[in-house]
């Protein structure tokens, strides 16, 4: 509705406020930008890993197939963690 203050011009107003106070940060929003990236990529490795961690070693009872899977999760964890920190 045109004249509210919280109606869609106040909200495009608001926009291209912050649209333009990004400008004097482009280092923060390429951090922020890589972060959700790295965040998105991490969430669907784990799953995956989690998957190929049952489908192998769980149920064929091999230990010396799981040292890989573990590995590959716990850097997958990390990342995780880094990209949170971030």
């Amino acid at each position: 509705m045109k004249g509210r203050p919280g109606g869609e011009e106040g909200a495009t107003r608001l926009l291209f406020r912050l649209l333009r106070e990004c400008r004097y940060f482009p280092f923060q929003l390429a951090l922020a930008l890589l972060s959700l990236i790295g965040l998105g990529a991490a969430q669907l490795a784990l799953p995956w890993a989690v998957k190929r961690w049952v489908e192998g070693p769980l149920t064929q009872g091999s230990a010396v197939d799981i040292r890989p899977l573990t590995t590959f999760a716990l850097l997958i964890i990390g990342c995780l963690a880094l990209f949170m920190l971030t």
